[in-house]
């Protein structure tokens, strides 16, 4: 269902046009998927308002966005559903000049993915600047992830491929004039298992703080246990990749040695 709301003067209505005011959608669905050009699908669908213009304010409620690995339609997803939201449009004065900025504020949640998660977007196209912020709850980390997400998105967590917990955290993104974009991520393992080809072992019970910044993975006040060994440890590990150095500082009980 939408409703458009605005004014339609004698002069729109001759021109066959509406000025409108605020748009709401109820119900909607999408389906988001990159392109062989390296765009995503949605990309075609954001209007393009005339100038001097303001945009309506949109609003819409129990969305559902079908996120596709590829543009096959049998392609893995992942389901975002009971999306609430508003993107609004206004204009501040910064350093005497009027600027357009855009608000956005958008809440849902992911069936055995994401348990909810609520993001706020501030974006100042004139000024080539943006920020986005919000967080997440009950995360679900595991192969069957990796494996679905678009690879655009997925390579992104290719140093935690091994990694299967329950996670929550909250970030932040900004770039200002046109920067490469800053990133910090703070939150909270639990629950954890992970394997990888560098531990002679499957570490489980994982609890662990962490951080991450555009360099480097910090993890913080770490507890695991593989076997009968209990290990605690702090690390940084700088770079996404696989291989990426590490440093890591750790204390370990009960460890038994063999040829592993």
């Amino acid at each position: 269902r939408v409703v458009l709301s605005g004014n339609l003067g004698i002069d729109d209505w001759l021109q066959k046009r509406i000025d409108l005011s605020k748009v709401e959608l109820f119900g909607i669905q999408c389906n988001v998927y990159p392109t062989g050009d390296g765009s995503w699908s949605v990309e075609g669908l954001i209007p393009h308002p005339k100038p001097n213009s303001t945009p309506p304010k949109i609003i819409f409620a129990g969305a559902t966005v079908n996120l596709r690995k590829s543009d096959h339609t049998d392609a893995p997803r992942i389901t975002f559903h009971d999306l609430t939201g508003v993107v609004d449009h206004r204009k501040i004065v910064v350093a005497s000049q009027t600027t357009k900025v855009i608000d956005a504020n958008v809440t849902g949640r992911s069936s055995g993915t994401i348990g909810s998660f609520q993001i706020k977007a501030h974006v100042a196209p004139e000024r080539n600047t943006w920020a986005v912020e919000g967080n997440i709850k009950r995360l679900m980390l595991a192969k069957s992830l990796h494996e679905t997400l678009p690879p655009e998105i997925s390579k992104y967590l290719a140093q935690l491929s091994g990694l299967e917990c329950e996670a929550g955290a909250a970030f932040k993104v900004t770039s200002q004039n046109g920067t490469p974009p800053n990133f910090t991520v703070d939150g909270q393992l639990r629950s954890g298992r992970f394997q990888d080809e560098r531990l002679p072992y499957l570490l489980q019970n994982i609890d662990s703080q962490f951080t991450c910044e555009n360099s480097v993975l910090k993890l913080k006040n770490l507890s695991a246990e593989s076997g009968a060994a209990k290990i605690k440890l702090n690390a940084n590990i700088f770079g996404y990749r696989p291989k990426s150095p590490l440093v890591v500082a750790a204390k370990v009980a009960n460890l038994e040695l063999d040829h592993r």
